[in-house]
């Protein structure tokens, strides 16, 4: 086991909704069920287009214990203006303020901690990520200088480790993986990475997202890769012979993940079959986590 860390998340913003009708309004919206949000237990979740495509993720918190009609949405700092006016579209007579959280906010990835850390502010939210067990907890507060006093005797790692950490385990990023009006969440693995809940009945893109995952197995997924020798860029495309099967979507030189054809990987997982970038040099190998092993074992390998 790597030794415990946290990490600072830059790259995170907080969008507020309070009010009488914010739980029924997010519930027929997005992707999760937000009747399962309670203090210190949030779920991830996606919002889409009409034709079940991706435009927005983020982690539903519920930040006080004793106020209910406040919810945080925890999103890309890169989203969060679309976000924002796309959900006051939708607000019409709903009763439901919807505020940017404007004062300086950090946010942490705690890997590896082996005790959460005990919150003496009442201003610090805590939640494990609801995504996967392997990615910790995630820790808000309002200055880093109101960090708990056992993760100031910790280490303080880099952003990579945390990005290495999602590749390894196939969790996509916004603006990478999850591309606005295109990636679907099935190719996406958010029925295993705990953004999908299909007992929860309607929301903007059920029917298309239900009809994908019930109709069939998805064709695409994403897969951790590893080259054997030399580097690996976003934007490279994979091979079998001279058949393109997929192409990288996030690299940290040796390590990337990659929208690949579920065929082709299983060829390459059960029969061997090679797989290289277009220069017909550059050989690889993927390296599914466990989880999406499971899921690949569903499939037919013809």
């Amino acid at each position: 086991m790597s030794n415990p860390a946290f990490i600072r998340l830059e790259n995170r913003a907080l969008l507020s909704l309070q009010g009488a009708d914010v739980r029924p309004f997010l519930q027929g919206l997005v992707s999760n069920d937000v009747t399962k949000v309670t203090h210190g237990h949030a779920v991830y979740s996606a919002l889409l287009t009409p034709q079940g495509k991706y435009l927005f993720d983020f982690f539903i918190i519920q930040p006080n214990e004793d106020e209910l009609d406040l919810l945080w949405l925890e999103v890309d700092a890169s989203q969060l203006t679309d976000l924002n006016k796309r959900l006051r579209i939708f607000k019409l007579r709903s009763q439901v303020a919807i505020e940017v959280i404007q004062p300086a906010i950090s946010f942490f990835a705690l890997l590896n901690v082996p005790q959460p850390p005990i919150l003496n502010d009442d201003r610090a939210v805590l939640f494990n990520d609801p995504r996967h067990p392997d990615l910790g907890q995630r820790l808000i507060l309002e200055t880093r200088e109101d960090l708990p006093i056992e993760l100031r005797e910790i280490e303080e790692a880099a952003y990579s480790r945390y990005q290495q950490k999602c590749i390894e385990l196939a969790v996509p990023a916004s603006g990478q993986e999850l591309v606005s009006d295109k990636t679907t969440l099935l190719e996406a693995g958010f029925d295993e990475l705990n953004g999908l809940d299909w007992d929860k009945g309607c929301y903007m893109g059920q029917e298309v997202t239900a009809r994908t995952k019930y109709r069939g197995l998805v064709k695409r997924r994403l897969m951790p890769v590893v080259v054997n020798e030399g580097s690996l860029n976003a934007g490279d495309e994979l091979f079998q012979g001279d058949k393109k099967i997929g192409t990288v979507t996030s690299s940290m030189n040796v390590l990337g993940l990659a929208s690949i054809t579920v065929k082709s990987a299983l060829a390459h997982l059960n029969q061997g079959v090679p797989i290289h970038l277009e220069d017909n040099k550059t050989s690889l190998t993927l390296a599914p986590p466990d989880w999406l092993l499971s899921v690949l074992e569903s499939y037919p390998d013809d």
